[in-house]
């Protein structure tokens, strides 16, 4: 026997939150579930999809950044797949307190999940993977020898530390720039002093062979005059209290609104702001705080409106997919 329901809990709902059970078979164990903390044989211990922003984060701490509802059981030589396809917050217990079941539950939503079952685990991740998408051959250079710290600045100092990877003849493919590069922390904007003129930095890092990427962020600072805020504005591209009031929280910038990444024409709109960076050398985005993460540890009220590609929906739905959704606009 590969994998079966518990003949009694099966799969079950409590109020609008649904789980699973899964009769535990003799010496099965577990892997899967992407970034997490903990050991990578999962068995006895249980976690929570909850994508959260935690900078600090000890050995054992649960949720991180990133939520992957897939796992793989094995047991006997046997092997299978589970992919939860739902993005309501959700637990994934491998025998944690119990001997009889493993479970994975939602808060909300359908219980709608794929059990994929191959020879082999190689096997098993080629299916998933059919299932979700691969990514594409990333450039070569973003294999290299990568250099990235909380910040870079001005430009000279970029420049120098380059300079000395090259003396030193320490490898050197990529260098980062954090916030700082950013005129008060405002996505699409260059510091005016710290980096006066982007360009020349950036085809003199390229004509030492190094690549430049930077931090973009969703917070979109609320500041009349500011390109990106006043378009976003025009063209309704953020998120939404249940009233109509636009959604505002505080980060780098101070108080930003927020784009929806779950509506097609605020992915498109936000994509189409990076051709400036892209025409003036950067070669990479660092996407970052989208969990979504603010001053005060990051609470968004699970009411907050989301496009959900037409059919309306809430940030209870959509926190898990944020930062995915604005990695693919981003992207496309």
């Amino acid at each position: 026997l590969l994998n079966a329901d518990d003949p009694s809990l099966g799969t079950s709902w409590l109020g609008t939150a649904v789980t699973t059970c899964k009769t535990l078979q003799p010496g099965e164990r577990f892997i899967g579930l992407g970034e997490k903390t903990g050991n990578l044989d999962r068995f006895g211990s249980a976690y929570t999809n909850w994508n959260t922003d935690n900078p600090r984060y000890g050995p054992q701490d649960d949720p991180l950044y990133v939520s992957i509802p897939f796992y793989i059981g094995m047991h006997h030589n046997k092997a299978y797949g589970i992919l939860l396809d739902n993005s309501y917050k959700s637990l994934f217990n491998f025998g944690a307190g119990t001997d009889r079941f493993s479970s994975f539950s939602a808060d909300d939503g359908e219980m709608d999940y794929y059990f994929i079952h191959q020879h082999d685990v190689k096997g098993i991740l080629r299916d998933y993977t059919a299932l979700t998408g691969r990514m594409t051959m990333p450039p070569l250079w973003a294999l290299g020898y990568q250099q990235c710290r909380w910040s870079y600045y001005p430009d000279s100092e970029v420049i120098d530390i380059v300079e000395n990877f090259r003396s030193r003849k320490i490898p050197l493919d990529v260098i980062y720039l954090d916030i700082h590069y950013m005129d008060n922390y405002k996505i699409f904007t260059w510091h005016p002093r710290r980096f006066p003129e982007p360009a020349k930095m950036l085809n003199k890092l390229k004509a030492m062979g190094v690549h430049t990427t930077v931090i973009v962020d969703p917070g979109i600072r609320v500041e009349k005059g500011y390109a990106a805020f006043e378009q976003g504005v025009e063209k309704d591209m953020f998120i939404k209290y249940p009233d109509g009031a636009l959604y505002t929280a505080q980060v780098w910038p101070g108080w930003c609104y927020f784009p929806d990444f779950t509506k097609p024409a605020a992915r498109q709109w936000w994509g189409s702001n990076f051709k400036d960076l892209v025409n003036v050398g950067v070669d990479g985005f660092w996407n970052d705080m989208n969990e979504i993460a603010s001053w005060g540890g990051g609470y968004t009220p699970n009411f907050i409106g989301f496009d959900w590609e037409g059919h309306r929906s809430t940030y209870h739905q959509a926190k898990n997919v944020y930062g995915l959704l604005m990695s693919k606009a981003t992207s496309e």
